[in-house]
């Protein structure tokens, strides 16, 4: 394919592009120019007398409008010539431009992780929150688009919550492991008091104080956790004292002097 009017190919400033009068095509499909041969000048033609001389026709250059020369293709409807000074749009020689990444979405996970970091739920809503969280955030950046700002506080509120939970336990666990400990130091030291007591009274009474007996003395006042008398006798007593839950009880006995768990 030739350029339009024989005219020499007209190039992108690149160089890898031609326009052929429609298009842009790789530069290597532009067709060679021949070299020019020196037309020949062709004599002008004698006038007749008091006539000017006649000019030959092929070197009258082709008017405006007039209709293009035979092998040129018209300029297609729609399109607009190529002038003097101005430049078609060269095409992009890499391909269409990567699109501009999506802006940042909310969606549901995002909103329920934010939500569930708010209300906690002793920890469980925390845990959720921050699973969520993560989903969203994959989510987003397979689908190509920023991850979501709401995402993000969900996230933190929900470590800052689960963080809470542990360290709440862990407070937990050691304060009832202090009160269980120093309650039961004070169960076994009231009981040893309560032993010096009912030896007291045997001494005073020649028998061991019964639970009505016991409750008359002074004794009876002075303690924080309850001391019971399960048996007296000449010979023996058996008390017994529990924590402030009733889940651990202690005895002691003439028999033993030390408290124990063992009934009596």
């Amino acid at each position: 394919m030739g350029t339009p009017g024989g005219a020499p190919p007209q190039f992108s400033p690149d160089g890898q592009w031609w326009w052929d009068g429609r298009t842009w095509l790789p530069a290597a499909q532009a067709p060679q120019q021949p070299t020019p041969q020196p037309t020949p000048q062709q004599p002008l033609q004698e006038a007749p007398v008091g006539g000017s001389p006649t000019v030959p026709q092929s070197s009258v250059p082709q008017a405006w409008g007039q209709p293009a020369p035979y092998g040129q293709q018209p300029t297609p409807y729609g399109q607009q010539p190529a002038y003097y000074g101005q430049q078609p749009a060269y095409p992009n020689p890499y391909g269409q431009a990567y699109g501009a990444p999506q802006s940042g979405g909310t969606d549901a996970k995002a909103i329920t992780s934010l939500v569930l970091s708010i209300v906690w739920l002793l920890g469980l809503g925390s845990i959720a929150a921050v699973i969520l969280g993560h989903l969203s955030r994959s989510q987003a950046k397979k689908q190509g688009r920023s991850p979501s700002g709401i995402a993000l506080a969900g996230l933190i509120i929900g470590y800052l919550g689960v963080a809470g939970t542990i360290g709440a336990v862990a407070l937990g666990v050691v304060f009832a492991n202090t009160f269980t400990t120093t309650d039961t130091s004070k169960l076994k030291s009231d009981l040893r008091k309560a032993a010096v007591v009912e030896e007291q009274y045997h001494a005073q009474h020649g028998h061991y104080a019964d639970d009505t007996e016991f409750g008359n003395t002074d004794f009876s006042n002075s303690f924080n956790v309850d001391v019971y008398v399960q048996s007296a006798s000449d010979t023996d007593y058996c008390l017994s004292a529990s924590n402030y839950n009733g889940k651990v009880t202690y005895y002691l006995s003439h028999a033993t002097l030390e408290p124990t768990t063992q009934a009596c």
